[in-house]
């Protein structure tokens, strides 16, 4: 685990300081103001994003990556979180209604068959969840809809941690990644201190 969170360190803060860069000299867009440059206090600045927000993630990512209900509820959660965020609200409900209906439908009536699906889209499955891990995490950025076109550029080192987390996840189990996470946070955070 060791060893999974040095890599993780190593590609975000690459990353991190790559963007920066390109940033600077103009090449990409500025996303605005990144959300950890308001956390202060013991609860915002340590508290939440070194304990609940691991949790949180994990158990909203990762936790279904084992379970067939669990990531068709992902699947579905995920679906209605992009659909408030790029479209209105007023279509976000009704459709999100009607998917979650026939969702619960398939599975009362085709438990094997989903069952079946799921296994042999496991791949697609998890490259998704770490997909949508790494693009919720524009939202830490003030002005993060104005990038949204090239967003996975500015969440890189959150994409490549959810591969990370998720094969922690995977190989480990679940509280391995809770704790793989919180460190990262951590590690991150403590960073962020050293150098404001």
């Amino acid at each position: 685990m060791f060893r999974l969170l040095i890599l993780d360190a190593i590609v975000g803060l690459s990353t991190a300081f790559l963007l920066d860069y390109l940033i600077h000299c103009h090449v990409l867009p500025d996303p605005g103001k990144h959300i950890a440059e308001d956390l202060n206090g013991i609860f915002y600045g340590f508290f939440f994003p070194v304990l609940l927000a691991p949790v949180f993630e994990e158990t909203i990512f990762r936790l279904p990556l084992r379970k067939v209900r669990g990531s068709i509820y992902l699947i579905f959660i995920s679906v209605i979180v992009a659909i408030f965020s790029f479209v209105m609200w007023q279509i976000a409900i009704p459709v999100s209604v009607v998917f979650f209906i026939a969702m619960k439908y398939t599975l009362k009536q085709r438990t094997t068959l989903v069952f079946r699906k799921w296994k042999e889209n496991y791949g697609i499955l998890f490259y998704y969840v770490t997909l949508i891990f790494g693009l919720v995490h524009l939202s830490n950025f003030s002005n993060w809809h104005s990038v949204a076109y090239i967003g996975f550029l500015y969440v890189l080192s959150q994409i490549f941690g959810g591969l990370v987390l998720g094969y922690t996840r995977i190989k480990l189990g679940f509280w391995y990644a809770v704790s793989l996470h919180a460190l990262f946070n951590g590690a991150a955070i403590s960073i962020r201190f050293l150098f404001d």
